[in-house]
């Protein structure tokens, strides 16, 4: 223990400084009341958690890049704490390969089925181009499927994408890749952690993946309840094969349950029942971003450092950047500033 205080000290350090420069509830506030999204982009380029995001010629206002700078922003975050963190340490730099890749062939998948193969534009920083196994150069000329396995081939998803059929197209289903490849992000992690790690962090890190697997099996079942009831029979195969806290029992008893109040009652009464009771957001999905902002910030509100502690920082920031967007899209459809609370979560119900 004393030995793993001393090893990770200096990056708990970093996170702890570049934290503090995090958006603040009178932060959302105060961008909520904006009448336009320039006015934003002029206070992220001066906010120290955000400023070089944007250089001061940047003058976008489309999600699209405005997003894509500030996800270019967070990439920069993630290289700066490989510095401090040991080469031995692998786990934050597996996990954000894996991730990324997985995220860059969706991205490909959508321009290509919109039959925009040569629209995609590889986003993502040096560090992960050079630990990820695509093939950027292949990928990004790829105008077949062909062609975007040929970029793959060597990845973890390889295997399972070459299976899939493809449809008119002539790339298969969005939503068959996507649950694919999550399935296989998130069993990778769970056997990457009982092979590599021991103690205390296994215990710490697992919780971390199998949490957010749970998590998102969750949404995924309450999703289908509340839009595609019809559609309830084929709900196991759209979930991830990973259980944490939520048995394969409870999970048959929730998608199974007569009603939505019954459905709801089993989740309060789950292990995770707290966060439904104490938060009550718009969404299904946004329990997830509220549930990893809860467990993450308790881990850096916890002050002992792990190999997770950059992890838990760069997860604060994904749900950073998630409620930020909401924030600016409510800029962007007038939504009146009173109103604007319940399309954010995370940080901006705990600041």
């Amino acid at each position: 223990m004393i030995s793993e205080l001393m090893g990770y000290g200096a990056v708990a350090a970093k996170v702890k400084a570049m934290y503090a420069k995090r958006l603040t509830r009178a932060d959302f506030d105060r961008i909520a009341a904006m009448r336009r999204v320039p006015e934003v982009v002029a206070f992220l380029k001066v906010h120290p958690g955000w400023r070089g995001a944007f250089d001061g010629t940047f003058d976008e206002t489309r999600r699209g890049p405005l997003e894509a700078g500030l996800r270019r922003y967070l990439m920069s975050e993630y290289t700066r704490l490989l510095h401090h963190i040991g080469k031995q340490d692998r786990f934050i730099v597996d996990d954000r390969v894996l991730r990324t890749d997985m995220e860059q062939i969706m991205i490909f998948l959508r321009h290509a089925r919109a039959g925009q193969p040569n629209e995609y534009k590889p986003e993502l920083s040096e560090v992960l181009a050079r630990h990820s196994r695509i093939r950027y150069d292949l990928l990004s000329q790829a105008g077949t499927y062909a062609g975007m396995l040929d970029a793959v081939k060597n990845t973890r998803y390889y295997g399972a994408l070459a299976r899939l059929p493809v449809d008119e197209t002539g790339f298969p289903d969005y939503m068959s890749v996507e649950m694919l490849m999550r399935g296989h992000y998130y069993r990778a992690l769970m056997n990457m952690v009982r092979k590599r790690y021991r103690g205390d962090t296994v215990k710490l890190l697992r919780e971390a993946v199998g949490s957010q697997a749970d998590m998102i099996n969750l949404t995924i079942i309450m999703r289908v309840r509340r839009f595609f009831p019809e559609q309830l029979d084929t709900v196991i195969p759209m979930l991830l094969p990973v259980h944490y806290r939520l048995t394969p029992a409870f999970v048959h008893k929730l998608y199974t349950a007569k009603t939505d109040e019954a459905a709801e009652a089993l989740l309060r009464a789950s292990s995770y029942g707290k966060l439904f009771a104490e938060h009550q957001l718009a969404h299904i999905e946004d329990y997830y971003y509220q549930f990893m902002y809860d467990f993450n910030r308790r881990i850096l509100s916890s002050g002992l450092p792990t190999v997770y502690t950059p992890s838990a920082y760069l997860n604060l920031r994904d749900v950073e950047l998630k409620t930020l967007t909401a924030a600016i899209e409510c800029v962007r459809y007038g939504i009146q500033p009173a109103q604007a609370p319940a399309y954010m979560f995370g940080g901006y119900a705990a600041n």
